[in-house]
Formats: structure tokens, C-alpha cells, sequence
């Protein structure tokens, strides 16, 4: 599966990881897999391992809008993005404008270290 979810809820964390080609629709699935649960406060999205080529900017708009509705499920949380080369970070940086700070309920911030969207997601608001 070119996403898969490490649901931690003793950090009150998922970690979310795509590897290999990634479609559109496979995001959206691992969207709704990660709120078929309880969702956790804190998510990390780590892309580094991922062919984004197949994503497409409707696809952005439409996972950012959906983001910002399941998210209400979380609100005051946090979400990292972890993007390893400029297609990852600008798909990242699109999802950000999509969903505006004033309607997101909870926190993104774009990260190109794992360790540093760690730090982040786990350290005082």
C-alpha cells in the first residue's frame, strides 16, 4: 500500500507514510482511513519516499478541503509535512493555501527533516 498509518494513541499520533507512485485516490483513502477511528490530535505526513507525479492540483484542492472538514474532529492539533524534494514541498505548500489558516482547526507546518516535524509535533504548543 503506497500509504500506510502508524496510529501511536499513547502520543496521541499517527504517522503517515507514502512510498513509491501515489495517486490521487490513494491519498484520499489513507484520508479516510485515518479518520475511520478516533483521530489523534498530532499527524505526520511523511512523503519523502514518494512519487508525487500522478498527484494533480484538483486532487490537492480537493484532499486540503476535505482535510479542513475531517479536521474539526481534532481541533487545536497539529500536522507535519515532511518533503524531501521541491515537487513533495510545493504539493505540500499548495494543500497549505487550499485550506486557509481561519478554517483549519488545527495547526500545518512544512517540514524537509523528519526529526525537525518531530521536534515540532511533540514539543509545547
Amino acid at each position: 500500500m503506497p500509504v500506510t498509518i502508524d496510529r501511536r494513541p499513547d502520543q496521541d499520533l499517527s504517522i503517515l507514510t507514502a512510498t513509491g507512485v501515489v495517486t490521487n485516490e490513494q491519498m484520499f483513502a489513507a484520508q479516510n482511513d485515518l479518520y475511520a477511528e478516533t483521530p489523534t490530535l498530532l499527524h505526520l505526513w511523511d512523503m519523502t519516499r514518494a512519487s508525487l507525479e500522478r498527484i494533480t492540483v484538483e486532487g490537492v484542492r480537493e484532499f486540503a478541503e476535505k482535510a479542513t472538514t475531517l479536521g474539526k474532529a481534532r481541533k487545536g492539533g497539529r500536522t507535519a509535512v515532511v518533503a524531501g524534494t521541491d515537487l513533495q514541498y510545493g504539493l505540500a505548500r499548495m494543500s497549505e493555501a487550499f485550506g486557509t489558516v481561519e478554517d483549519r482547526p488545527y495547526e500545518l507546518r512544512l517540514f524537509k527533516k523528519r526529526a525537525e516535524a518531530m521536534a515540532w509535533l511533540t514539543g509545547p504548543g
